[in-house]
């Protein structure tokens, strides 16, 4: 009996300290002299029922250092309309998965525009420069992107406005909303809305539609959203690639059947092909040096 509830004991153990493994062992404030650019939120963080994270002003970084580290990076942005950070899927799903394939992780909860779309595209790429120059700290030498539906608007901006140390080595978008052009945006989408603001112009359009903006130096993207998908769509995603195409800059795209928005790195009942999306980004990743 004794020995039965040993191991029942070590059993537990082991699972809770699988579980702390995936929690941030440091938090990094991104502007502790103050960000160059002010939000215009005055009311106070709230985190709701569901972890949900409103009116961010104070730009952070929490680190989790995997099991077997294998010298790169990710810097994971959360979705939430650009209204809140939705933190349930990246810190349930995609920080084990990318903690798993050896991927030191920093998650980048990141300030909310409220109409001033530089607001958090500065954060991104602050974030990216600041892990650069965490690379002797946690032996690393490679460091990229990955966001999800607002999250991976905002990786896409950053890997197509960066400059120096601030770019990116890869990206990970997916469910992205790459586009603010307001013909090319779902009805149900409120990120342009809440990334611009109600006054916005054909000119910001532009500048805030990520694909308008690859380059020749984009960093290799990987790309994935279902054909369901009824808040990013997939125009977006394959304008993105189209691009990347045009501009000969390594991407790989991945149109699902199934699924709609805001799915996790899981089959599910309502994604059945997530087994088929993790296991063709675990084999990307597997493609970055």
């Amino acid at each position: 009996m004794k020995l039965k509830t040993f191991a029942l004991a070590l059993t537990l153990a082991m699972g809770a300290g699988l579980t702390v493994s995936a929690q941030a062992a440091e938090v990094i404030e991104l502007w502790p002299n103050g960000a160059p650019n002010q939000s215009t939120i005055t009311e106070a963080e709230k985190t709701d029922a569901e972890g949900n994270i409103f009116n961010v002003t104070k730009a952070r970084l929490e680190v989790s250092v995997p099991q077997k580290p294998n010298g790169k990076a990710v810097i994971l942005m959360p979705g939430g309309g650009y209204s809140n950070l939705s933190m349930a899927t990246i810190e349930k799903s995609f920080v084990p998965l990318f903690q798993s394939e050896g991927f030191t992780t920093f998650v980048l909860k990141y300030r909310l525009p409220k109409g001033n779309p530089i607001v958090p595209l500065s954060d991104a790429n602050k974030a990216v420069a600041t892990v650069r120059g965490l690379f002797d700290k946690y032996k690393l030498h490679t460091v990229g992107v990955m966001g999800a539906s607002a999250g991976g608007h905002l990786a896409a901006m950053s890997s197509v406005s960066c400059k120096d140390n601030t770019c990116p080595d890869f990206s990970v978008l997916i469910y992205p909303n790459i586009s603010m052009m307001q013909e090319e945006t779902q009805p149900k989408s409120s990120c342009r809305n809440n990334l611009i603001g109600p006054d916005r112009s054909v000119q910001y359009d532009t500048t805030y539609s990520a694909y308008k903006h690859v380059g020749l130096s984009t960093p290799p993207a990987f790309l994935a959203v279902s054909a369901q998908d009824e808040f990013a769509g997939s125009l977006g995603s394959m304008l993105y690639a189209r691009a990347m195409v045009e501009n000969a800059r390594p991407v790989s795209l991945h149109v699902y059947p199934t699924g709609n928005h805001g799915w996790r790195a899981e089959k599910s009942e309502s994604f059945p092909d997530g087994d088929h999306f993790r296991e063709d980004l675990k084999m990307w990743l597997k493609t970055i040096k």
